[in-house]
C-alpha cells in the first residue's frame, strides 16, 4: 500500500509556491498539498479561486490525472474512438477523460444520451466518482455502516453509500452538506486529500507500478507448472506451443483483424442471447488487454492464462485500472477463430463464464500463430 506524502511546509515556501487567494480558505492546506504534487493548477493571475464551483469534466480530469488512469488508458486506446455522448466529442480537451472514465464504469451519462460536461458537479456525484476511482485502495477500509447501506440499497437513494463513505472518512467538506449541493474547487481539494489519505494513495504518476503482458521474448522460465496435454486447470499452469519463442511469431496484423474480433464478439453475443443473457458491449480497454496478452503468448510460444511473469488475468486488469470482476476464456490452435465459441460451449467452465448475465463488457484478442492456427482471448467483465 502506498501512502499519501505530506510535505512539511514553511510559510515562506507556501508563499512562493502556492496561490495568492487561498490564505483565508478553510481548504488552504489541501490545496497546497495538491499544488505541491502538480495535481491542480491555478489561473494566469496567480489565483486558485477556491470558492468557484467546479464542473463535471474538471473534477474528472483532476481525479483521473492524480491517479494515472489517463496514462494507463492511453496505452491501449487509439485516438479515433467514436463519441460516447452527444455533447462530448472525443476530440475535445476533455473527451479522453470522459472516455477513460466511461470505459472503466466510473461515470455514465444521462438518459437523453448526453454527459453534460459543463454542469456543476454536486456532492453526491463527486462522492461516487471519488470512490470508484480509488475503489481498489479503499476496499480494505470500508466502514460497516456504509457497507450495510450498500447491501440493503433497495430502500436507499443511489448516492447513500458514497456520501456515507465521505462522511465516515472525514471527507465531507462542510457540515450539513446535502447531496445536491454544488462542489467548489476548494471543497474538491479537501475531499480528494482526505480520501486518498484513508486509502494510503500516493498522489502522482504510478507508471512504474503498471505492468502488463510484455511484447517481448521473456528469457526466464514461466514460473508456473508445465503441463504436457489436456486442460490447463489453474492460472499457474502453462503448455509449450509447437513453435519456439520469437518476436517474428507476430506478423504484421492484417487489416481484417478488427472485423475478425467483431465477428467473434458477435458470435459470443448470439450465444449469450440464446442463453437468455444480454449482449455485451465491446470495451476498448478489455479489447486491448486481450489483444496484448494473445500476442504475448504467441511471441513466447506458450499457452497459459498467466503471462511469463506469473500475472493472471485478475492482476492484468487490475493493473490497467479496470476495477470490476472479469473472466478470461482462451482457445489456441484454432484454424477458424470465429468458431472459438463452438469450443467454449463444450467446456462447462468456459460456457458458464460466457453466458454469465452479470457481464456487460467484453474484449477480444486474436493472433495468428506460426503453425497456422489462432490464439483467441476473450475477456468478459462487469
Amino acid at each position: 500500500m502506498k501512502k499519501l506524502l505530506f510535505l512539511i511546509l514553511t510559510f515562506s515556501f507556501v508563499s512562493a509556491h502556492a496561490f495568492k487567494d487561498i490564505s483565508s480558505s478553510p481548504y488552504r492546506d489541501e490545496i497546497i498539498e495538491l499544488k505541491s504534487q502538480n495535481v491542480v493548477e491555478g489561473y494566469s493571475d496567480g489565483t486558485y479561486r477556491p470558492d468557484q464551483t467546479i464542473n463535471r469534466v474538471e473534477f474528472l480530469k483532476i481525479l483521473l490525472e492524480s491517479n494515472s488512469f489517463l496514462d494507463i488508458h492511453n496505452r491501449f486506446v487509439a485516438h479515433d474512438l467514436p463519441d460516447y455522448y452527444s455533447d462530448t466529442p472525443f476530440g475535445s480537451w476533455y473527451g479522453v477523460y470522459v472516455v477513460a472514465a466511461s470505459e472503466l464504469d466510473i461515470v455514465e451519462g444521462y438518459l437523453d444520451g448526453s454527459f453534460k460536461p459543463s454542469k456543476t458537479i454536486n456532492y453526491a456525484e463527486a462522492s461516487k466518482i471519488t470512490y470508484l476511482v480509488l475503489e481498489n485502495q479503499l476496499s480494505d477500509s470500508l466502514p460497516s455502516i456504509c457497507t450495510n447501506i450498500k447491501n440493503h440499497s433497495l430502500n436507499q437513494p443511489w448516492y447513500a453509500f458514497y456520501t456515507c463513505l465521505m462522511e465516515q472518512f472525514g471527507a465531507t467538506p462542510r457540515n450539513g452538506m446535502k447531496p445536491s449541493d454544488s462542489m467548489t474547487r476548494g471543497e474538491m481539494a479537501y475531499m480528494m486529500v482526505q480520501v486518498m489519505n484513508v486509502g494510503e494513495v500516493e498522489i502522482g504518476n504510478m507508471e512504474d507500478d503498471f505492468s502488463m503482458a510484455p511484447l517481448k521474448v521473456v528469457t526466464t522460465r514461466h514460473p508456473g507448472k508445465e503441463v504436457t496435454g489436456g486442460y490447463i486447470t489453474s492460472y499457474a499452469q502453462w503448455q509449450k506451443a509447437s513453435y519456439p519463442a520469437s518476436l517474428n511469431n507476430i506478423a504484421t496484423q492484417p487489416e481484417s483483424i478488427n472485423s475478425t474480433r467483431d465477428e467473434i464478439l458477435k458470435s459470443v453475443n448470439q450465444a449469450r442471447v440464446g442463453a437468455s443473457a444480454s449482449a455485451m458491449k465491446n470495451n476498448q480497454l478489455l479489447q486491448q488487454l486481450a489483444q496484448q496478452f494473445a500476442e504475448h503468448l504467441v511471441i513466447n510460444g506458450v499457452y497459459s492464462h498467466s503471462d511469463m511473469y506469473g500475472n493472471d488475468p485478475f492482476d492484468r486488469v487490475k493493473d490497467a485500472g479496470y476495477t470490476k470482476f472479469v473472466a478470461e476464456s482462451i482457445v489456441w490452435r484454432n484454424q477458424d477463430p470465429v468458431k472459438a465459441i463452438d469450443w467454449w460451449k463444450k467446456s462447462a467452465i468456459h460456457w458458464n463464464n460466457i453466458k454469465n448475465p452479470e457481464f456487460i463488457n467484453a474484449g477480444v484478442g486474436v493472433v495468428k500463430e506460426p503453425n497456422g492456427g489462432h490464439v483467441v482471448v476473450l475477456l468478459t467483465g462487469k
